[in-house]
């Protein structure tokens, strides 16, 4: 094993590199090898309060930035769905197949409740102007749950 002079410096490096291992799911056998310390002393750091905090901390943090590229992706497969649905120039069968993944998202697909528009008995032209309100709804959606996050 690699053993590394400890001092106030490197220790807190190499517990920074252990959160981060820990955090990718890296077995202890292999932190311990990698970071040139025992095992012990990872099980020793893992049951400090601070340690355990700050893994807290790591994870959430990479979690909310996970959960903010995810809403950012949303966003813009609604807006390709949205430019597919309306090319003038793009096959039908694709316009709709566009169209039926916006209305099954928006929970539009389902047999109508009580006073919900009946979509298979709908012109042409409704149907365009209820893609168009289900595209806002999305929207709307997407843009209340992409708030910003903050990062602690």
């Amino acid at each position: 094993m690699n053993e590394i002079e400890p001092t106030p410096e490197t220790v807190d490096g190499l517990r920074a590199r252990a959160l981060l291992m820990f955090l990718d799911g890296v077995q202890v056998g292999d932190i311990a090898r990698d970071l040139g310390v025992s095992r012990g002393t990872l099980w020793y750091w893992r049951q400090r309060p601070d340690f355990c905090e700050q893994l807290r901390v790591v994870r959430e943090t990479a979690l909310k930035e996970a959960k903010s590229a995810l809403q950012m992706l949303a966003h813009s497969s609604v807006e390709l769905l949205r430019t597919v649905i309306e090319d003038p120039f793009e096959k039908t069968a694709i316009r709709v197949r566009a169209a039926e993944i916006v209305l099954q998202r928006v929970g539009l697909e389902a047999a109508p409740a009580d006073g919900a528009p009946d979509v298979s008995k709908m012109s042409l032209h409704e149907k365009r102007e209820h893609i168009q309100r289900a595209l806002e709804l999305v929207d709307r959606q997407l843009s209340a749950a992409a708030a910003p996050v903050e990062i602690v």
